[in-house]
């Protein structure tokens, strides 16, 4: 039984890992230097983006809800997103709260949107999708260099 003082629902920096840091640097930096090498391949040899949308893309809500610890530490976007903070070069500004009631909106309009589209152009077109992996990739580390990661406080 845990005490009253213990954390029952702590965050993911209060938590033990369970393999050395140096291990999931290694796995984090080789996903990502896989997930660059994949958006590469998709410009340089126009590579059919179907084995991404078919294969690799439907895995990933799998590993997430079957594994989330996994997830955040293999995601390549989180891994972009946390890399400014990991080398020391965050501006840590806070999220205004605007922004974060708006964020809501945004995401919803940004998924249907990709749903979308991924149909009409992503499925077929190599570069379009590379530019939206590429896209996707810029926007979270942009993020992170700029945005402190604590929960803003809304309302």
């Amino acid at each position: 039984m845990k005490s009253p003082q213990e954390n029952l629902f702590p965050n993911y920096l209060e938590m033990a890992s369970r393999l050395p840091l140096w291990l999931w640097m290694v796995v984090r930096f080789s996903i990502l230097a896989g997930f660059l090498a994949l958006i590469a391949s998709f410009v340089s040899t126009r590579t059919h983006p179907s084995l991404f949308w078919a294969l690799l893309l439907p895995i990933a809500p799998l590993i997430f809800f079957l594994a989330p610890g996994i997830w955040r530490n293999i995601c390549p976007l989180a891994k972009m997103n946390q890399l400014p903070r990991l080398v020391g070069f965050s501006r840590s500004l806070d999220l205004p709260a605007w922004a974060a009631v708006a964020s809501y909106g945004v995401a919803a309009c940004a998924f249907y949107s990709l749903v979308f589209f991924r149909k009409v152009i992503f499925n077929h077109d190599a570069p379009a999708s590379a530019l939206l992996l590429g896209g996707a990739l810029t926007l979270a580390f942009l993020g992170g260099q700029q945005i402190e990661h604590r929960h803003a406080k809304v309302g």
